[in-house]
């Protein structure tokens, strides 16, 4: 073995300065100054040490120059020095940033401008024992504002829209698993909603847990015989949303657009070539495919069945936004999870009682995301109200049922009506 000193290492080659850097760290310099030179007598020699000692610490000019931004916001709002601000300064900055800034904005230009506060006392804490902060124990609860808080939610997809997204699909092909790309994709932007599953879920579908047959469900309050999917999920998927107190154990019905499922399932490559003698009103992935194992949502030109990914499905999404010309129209690109969104939103719109809307989504019985998910106002109660009595007005006329007083239920209805100031949908008797 040969052991060599130290003294003959190679030394390292300078890293070369990157020269579009410079030049952007040039002019990011130059906005600093502009901005240093707006801020008043009293503040400009202490922000323009602070800036030099954040330089000397190589902080990057883009933090620097948002940090000087919020200083200088913050002394043309107060207009006196920094040393003698108070408990109200402090509640005015906040309020006048709440009133520039987002949520997320707001928080971060409030932190620079204590940072800064807290250089100019010379503390880590303007509460802390020893501070020669007047108040600054209220003045540090003044400027602390909490994170914004994230809620789950999501766009309600109208009817057009979802209508638009599916014709916006072009015709393509898979070669390897050989299949039409715009079958699968039209499943998928239907099966989203229909099915109601995270897209987790949804991706982690296999042909085995696909069963189709005939079957009278309670829709809508109807009992309707329709042909419907049975999706059931081994409980060891990798869904980290399933709990232990979910209702349905992995197993559910989705009984709208069955037919693009079928459509799918006729091109599927784990199929097989027997899909013309398959009965599809009594389909059992487990027993009548070639490979039950294969992922129901296939992806595209790879080696083998494998599954989409979240990400896949994402980004077919948000293609079709592109393609149909929405990304223009809305306020974002729709996700995977708008589908559940909206698929939830309708549900309940329709008269599905909280029971049911647990039951389709998979929610706990403590859980609280029927609350953020439902978005009826009052307008959508007053119209299903609405419809709901015109039913039972309509089964009196003709002598299903005999009410001691129709009187009183065609004043409800016409009082229904008029809140509705002309929006309502359905006659309303005279």
């Amino acid at each position: 073995m040969v052991i060599r000193s130290l003294d003959h290492h190679q030394k390292a080659t300078p890293v070369q300065p990157n020269p579009r850097k410079l030049k952007l760290d040039e002019r990011r310099r130059a906005a600093i100054t502009r901005l240093v030179d707006r801020c008043s007598e009293a503040n400009r020699p202490a922000l323009e040490a602070h800036i030099e000692e954040e330089r000397n610490l190589t902080r990057k000019e883009l933090s620097i120059r948002s940090f000087a931004t919020a200083v200088v916001k913050a002394d043309g709002i107060l207009q006196k020095p920094f040393k003698a601000l108070t408990v109200e300064d402090a509640r005015r900055i906040v309020s006048a940033f709440r009133s520039i800034y987002t949520p997320a904005s707001l928080r971060l230009r409030v932190i620079s401008f204590r940072r800064h506060v807290r250089w100019l006392f010379n503390v880590r804490r303007l509460d802390e024992q020893g501070s020669a902060c007047l108040d600054g124990k209220a003045i540090e609860r003044a400027l602390s504002v909490p994170r914004p808080k994230m809620k789950v939610v999501g766009q309600v997809i109208s009817a057009a829209h979802q209508d638009r997204l599916v014709a916006s699909i072009p015709k393509r092909n898979s070669r390897t698993p050989r299949f039409p790309m715009e079958v699968r994709d039209q499943w998928i932007l239907r099966g989203l909603k229909a099915a109601g599953d995270r897209v987790s879920k949804f991706c982690a579908l296999r042909l085995r847990d696909v069963r189709i047959e005939r079957a009278t469900l309670n829709v809508h309050g109807q009992p309707t015989d329709l042909l419907v999917a049975r999706l059931s999920l081994d409980q060891d998927a990798p869904d980290i949303k399933t709990s232990e107190d979910s209702l349905t154990k992995g197993e559910r019905y989705a009984w709208q657009h069955v037919e693009d499922l079928i459509a799918w399932l006729k091109v599927h490559p784990g199929v097989g070539a027997n899909h013309r003698e398959i009965e599809w009103s009594r389909f059992d992935g487990a027993r009548d495919c070639d490979d039950p194992n294969a992922p129901l949502n296939l992806r595209a030109r790879c080696l083998g069945l494998e599954s989409l990914t979240p990400a896949g499905i994402l980004d077919l999404v948000q293609d079709a936004c592109r393609w149909s010309g929405l990304d223009r129209e809305l306020p974002a690109l729709l996700t995977p999870h708008d589908f559940r969104h909206t698929g939830a939103t309708e549900d309940a719109r329709n008269g599905d009682n909280e029971f049911d809307l647990r039951m389709k989504y998979d929610w706990g019985q403590d859980s609280k995301m029927p609350g953020i998910y439902v978005h009826m106002d009052l307008d959508d109660m007053r119209e299903r109200a609405l419809k709901k009595a015109q039913a039972a007005a309509a089964k009196v006329a003709q002598g299903a049922t005999a009410p001691a007083d129709l009187s009183a239920a065609i004043a409800a209805l016409q009082n229904l009506a008029a809140s509705l100031a002309g929006r309502a949908q359905v006659p309303v008797p005279a």
